[in-house]
């Protein structure tokens, strides 16, 4: 199939440059006497649509760009188009051909190749447009199944992110509730502290302003041996 586009390219190039020729001497020639007939016009900028334009996309385009679905409907429309073009002058000049009340030289004859060469490259691209719309009909649903699997994990993966975010936020109030609590019990355990030391400091308190030791007790308390089996030496001592 790739031989036969090449071979269909080929031949598209060569009668487009023959014709570029023809319509081209037929508008630098005098055979008119006068300017030369639109219809010639229109065939030499055929000749130079499908020269330029037309077949470099047409024979370059699958190699570089993607083989996706727009692509194939672009050389669809290019073939096609140009298909149209050829159709559209052959005919035109051969109805002005035949309108001619004579004609002589050899002018008549470069206007009868002009319209072969014409015919042959609507034939030729006729027949690309039919592949070019066969290729596109047999790769659609190939494409719209890679479009739907493509459709399928980007949702799958906008759903594992969004599923990810959530988790992530649940995590973040996680701590900040595990923060909250932890400073909770931190402040509360300072506060048990502080409750203590404040309880013991006032059972002191009270115990030496009540009545239960008297001066003398207290003073027999600084000569009650230590833990060591010494007794402090009485204040005063030498």
């Amino acid at each position: 199939m790739e031989l036969v586009g090449l071979v269909l390219r080929g031949l598209q190039t060569l009668f487009a440059i023959i014709s570029l020729g023809l319509n081209a001497y037929l508008c630098s020639s005098n055979a008119f006497y006068r300017l030369s007939p639109s219809q010639v016009n229109f065939l030499l900028f055929t000749s130079i649509w499908t020269l330029f334009p037309a077949l470099p996309f047409l024979a370059f385009g699958t190699r570089l760009l993607p083989a996706n679905a727009n692509n194939k409907i672009a050389h669809v429309a290019m073939d096609a188009l140009t298909m149209l073009f050829w159709f559209a002058g052959f005919i035109a000049l051969a109805v002005w051909y035949n309108d001619l009340s004579f004609c002589f030289g050899k002018a008549c004859g470069v206007i009868v190749a002009s319209i072969v060469f014409g015919a042959f490259e609507w034939v030729l691209f006729s027949i690309s447009t039919a592949f070019s719309a066969l290729d596109w009909w047999r790769t659609r649903d190939a494409a719209s199944e890679i479009l739907r699997i493509q459709q399928a994990k980007l949702k799958r993966l906008r759903t594992q992110k969004r599923f990810l975010k959530d988790q992530e936020q649940k995590m973040f109030d996680k701590a900040l509730d595990d923060i909250e609590e932890l400073e909770r019990l931190e402040g509360l355990e300072r506060a048990s502290r502080l409750e203590v030391a404040a309880h013991s400091s006032q059972s002191i308190d009270e115990l030496f302003s009540s009545d239960v030791f008297s001066p003398g007790d207290l003073s027999s308390l600084d000569q009650m041996p230590m833990v060591d089996g010494t007794v402090p030496e009485a204040s005063g001592s030498s």
